[in-house]
């Protein structure tokens, strides 16, 4: 019972860690982009959307134990707080992201508990 405990907060913890910040991304920035007469994909929002699943690619390569993760929402969300003026949607998608992934973390370490 306890791998299973185990397995549903580590489910819980990665989607806590990774939804939030991929849907404020897309609720702010489109994934396509119209140009001239065709549609493209937008670099931008592909390259937070990929900060975005890093706990998941982490998981994958057994590194979760490390919350460097963590850091990379705070010097993002900071990074953006300083550049409010240009750039308030980044802010508040930082900030979601740290907020999601601070909680997810404590889920993490609380799973393992249950391993």
């Amino acid at each position: 019972m306890s791998k299973f405990k185990f397995y549903a907060v580590t489910v819980f913890a990665l989607a806590l860690s990774t939804l939030p910040a991929i849907f404020t991304t897309l609720a702010y920035f489109p994934l396509w982009r119209e140009r001239g007469t065709g549609a493209f994909l937008s670099g931008f929002t592909l390259v937070l959307l990929l900060v975005a699943i890093a706990p998941i690619l982490k998981l994958v390569r057994r590194m979760l134990a490390s919350p460097s993760i963590l850091f990379v929402w705070l010097f993002l969300f900071l990074t953006f707080f300083l550049l409010k003026s240009i750039a308030d949607e980044m802010t508040v998608i930082a900030f979601v992201g740290l907020i999601s992934n601070t909680a997810a973390a404590l889920l993490f370490k609380f799973a393992e508990r249950y391993r």
